[in-house]
């Protein structure tokens, strides 16, 4: 085995866990009581790039302690950036780390190393479905997929796209994907099983309007109100009788 001394600011993680530097420092004494002797295992590339390849929590908890310091790794016998990706996405899979950021390590395996997910579950030594279940189904409009990245809310956008809802129901249910996390909309697997519950209820929900329909969604399945079923009648007629009023 060969070991060298880095600064961790030349290390360059492919991804990142973000942690205070409360917890970091916890962490540190967490593995100093156990007398747990972690490695640090980089691949230095051709050009002479410093890539971690295994050793994430331990690596994030150093450097957002003290990102200055020069750490002993272990450099590890990787014959290419593709195995180093796939050794830092075994130790991701592991973790309890947002799935928007497994789904990221996928989505660069596929679209940058051209990888098939057959090829992608061979390798990590898992079901192809699990594969799948990070990454974001391609009838998903790109503005929506970008926001469900962005807010953690892919696995929802993935329920509603391959749900049995129609089209123009799944549009409205798209936009509960948009909202970040302290938003009073904001979608969760409870909420989308409400909603898709009163859409298929009756098939005068599609008389109304997009507006109408948003209103009973947030009614009666985000704001989480043990309405009871007349209540959502009573709604969906008022609606109804509404919309006929002025049209």
């Amino acid at each position: 085995m060969q070991y060298e001394l880095f600064s961790l600011d030349e290390i360059e993680p492919f991804f990142r866990i973000y942690q205070s530097q409360d917890t970091a420092k916890q962490k540190l004494t967490m593995y100093k009581v156990n007398n747990r002797t972690l490695d640090l295992i980089v691949y230095k590339s051709k050009t002479g790039e410093l890539f971690l390849a295994e050793g994430y929590d331990y690596y994030f908890s150093l450097y957002n302690s003290n990102r200055k310091i020069d750490v002993l790794c272990r450099v590890g016998e990787y014959k290419s950036e593709l195995e180093v990706r796939y050794a830092a996405l075994r130790e991701l899979l592991l973790s309890n780390s947002r799935w928007a950021l497994k789904m990221n390590q996928f989505s660069i395996l596929i679209n940058q190393y051209n990888q098939k997910q057959r090829q992608i579950a061979d390798k990590l030594g898992i079901p192809v479905e699990k594969v799948t279940k990070y990454l974001l189904d391609e009838d998903i409009p790109t503005k929506i997929r970008i926001l469900a990245c962005k807010y953690d809310l892919g696995r929802i956008a993935n329920k509603i796209a391959r749900s049995t809802l129609l089209p123009r129901y799944k549009e409205i249910m798209y936009e509960f994907v948009t909202y970040p996390k302290e938003h009073s909309l904001r979608i969760n697997d409870g909420i989308f099983n409400r909603a898709r519950l009163l859409l298929r209820q009756d098939s005068n929900v599609d008389k109304l309007s997009n507006d109408d329909i948003r209103n009973l969604i947030i009614r009666h399945a985000v704001e989480q109100k043990k309405r009871a079923i007349e209540n959502f009648q009573y709604d969906l007629d008022m609606m109804l009788k509404n919309a006929k009023a002025t049209g």
